[in-house]
């Protein structure tokens, strides 16, 4: 399943790069891949946690339950205006785990691209690359307006617009509360030869 771990300071990101990377070693298959042990080590204070698109790990109550238990209101269930049937049932499933947990809603747009000239060249590069991505290549993953998302959400027929309001206002959350990343961009390789 996919998942959104973003680190709100720099001990966050150091903890989130030493999962990943062993994720490289021990959870390799195709892709890293971070198990409960590996997300376990991630102290909840350090990290907002989605559940990401209708790939996510809101598929799984198990893991829903998990991670509620370990990153508590750090955790938010991902819901996407995506007007189709597979989006629809899947934002009723994360509606459901909200109610039933008590997890508050995040919105998440899910953009690949900005501009039609950006869709067109999208579709032609995974053309190319021989890439489907079955009932999700007829999503939109622009990035709307507000007014166009509140739209959206109202075609679904899923979740009520104030509750939707809510979850985008959640998205601010990030923005509030992540500090000032400083990334060194300075080479830095190893020597076969330290003296």
């Amino acid at each position: 399943y996919h998942i959104v771990l973003m680190a709100l300071n720099e001990k966050g990101r150091k903890q989130l790069n030493l999962a990943i990377s062993e994720a490289n070693m021990t959870g390799f298959y195709h892709k890293a891949r971070l198990d409960r042990e590996l997300i376990s080590k991630l102290d909840k204070e350090n990290f907002i946690v989605t559940t990401a698109c209708v790939a996510g790990v809101g598929n799984d109550e198990d893991i829903v339950c998990f991670l509620h238990e370990k990153f508590q209101e750090n955790l938010f269930l991902e819901i996407q205006s995506h007007n189709h049937p597979t989006q629809i049932e899947y934002n009723k499933k994360i509606l459901d785990l909200c109610e039933l947990y008590d997890i508050n809603l995040i919105h998440g747009c899910d953009t690949h691209y900005i501009t039609e000239q950006d869709k067109f060249n999208r579709n032609i590069f995974l053309k190319g690359k021989k890439i489907s991505y079955g009932d999700e290549d007829s999503f939109e993953n622009d990035y709307p307006s507000y007014e166009e998302i509140l739209k959206r959400y109202e075609l679904q027929g899923v979740i009520d617009e104030n509750l939707v309001r809510i979850a985008i206002e959640n998205t601010i959350i990030i923005e509030d509360e992540t500090e000032e990343f400083v990334f060194e961009d300075n080479i830095k390789m190893p020597t076969l030869f330290p003296n």
